[in-house]
């Protein structure tokens, strides 16, 4: 059987739940982690990284987040 690492499971569960947000409307890594019951820090982790790869785009401030 095929089992994926929790830190690249986080990945498809977090680029999924961005990539289905319409009109590039951004998603915060709490929103995220709540919705999905997930761990706030690592996904936050696994975020900087996609995001240092250039996957994900990060906007700063209060009303800041991730998107595509």
């Amino acid at each position: 059987m095929f089992r994926l690492n929790r830190n690249f499971e986080y990945a498809l569960i977090a680029l999924k739940h961005i990539a289905c947000k319409e009109d590039d409307k951004i998603s915060t890594a709490r929103e995220i982690s709540l919705q999905y019951g997930l761990s706030f820090n690592l996904l936050a982790r696994i975020l900087l990284i996609l995001k240092n790869a250039d996957i994900l785009v990060s906007i700063q401030g209060t009303k800041g987040g991730y998107s595509l």
